[in-house]
């Protein structure tokens, strides 16, 4: 026969699991907004430093085109900027529309193609500039009293994630007197 006063039973008692249970909900409830803010910095950082590539090829392609541009025209509104291509002639158009930059072949009215996606703020403009007879000190003008055939063009970009990029093209043109 087996003495029951002897054998106890293995095993947690019920305070004891509910104890253990309050202990983990107060643990994890301290805790989640720790991890949710991790997850969402990783996901803002994730999307920064894509908008930031982007911001990024479509600013040196704009300015590899345009340094090896025949004649630059622009337009009165600061936001496009249209040349034409020295190495077969064609006419190339960027513009800044609906926050993105667009590059369009032929004709500026031609449908483009986005070079970036919509990170682009409105005030983002081409500012053009001239060297003038002396070729120092360009003076960036307005796109009304721009030349017609700019020396130097001027991005300024305003993302709604970094704030400005600025970057300086110095234009090579044929008709630019002015070789840095």
């Amino acid at each position: 026969m087996i003495d029951s006063r002897n054998h106890r039973e293995q095993g947690f008692s019920l305070l004891e699991l509910i104890l253990t249970m309050v202990i983990i909900g107060i643990l994890s409830a301290a805790s989640a907004p720790m991890v949710g803010s991790a997850i969402n910095a990783y996901f803002t950082a994730r999307q920064m430093s894509d908008e930031l590539m982007q911001v990024n090829m479509a600013m040196e392609r704009v300015s590899r085109e345009l340094r090896g541009a025949l004649a630059i025209d622009t337009n009165s509104d600061q936001t496009t900027v249209r040349f034409t291509r020295r190495s077969d002639s064609q006419e190339v158009c960027f513009r800044l529309n609906q926050g993105r930059i667009w590059r369009h072949t032929g004709n500026c009215a031609n449908p483009g193609h986005p070079l970036t996606g919509a990170v682009f703020e409105a005030g983002s403009t081409f500012l053009y500039g001239s060297f003038g007879t002396n070729c120092t000190n360009p003076q960036l003008q307005d796109s009304a009293a721009a030349p017609q055939n700019a020396h130097l063009v001027q991005l300024h970009l305003t993302s709604s994630t970094y704030g400005a990029f600025r970057t300086s093209v110095y234009v090579n043109t044929a008709a630019n007197p002015c070789h840095l």
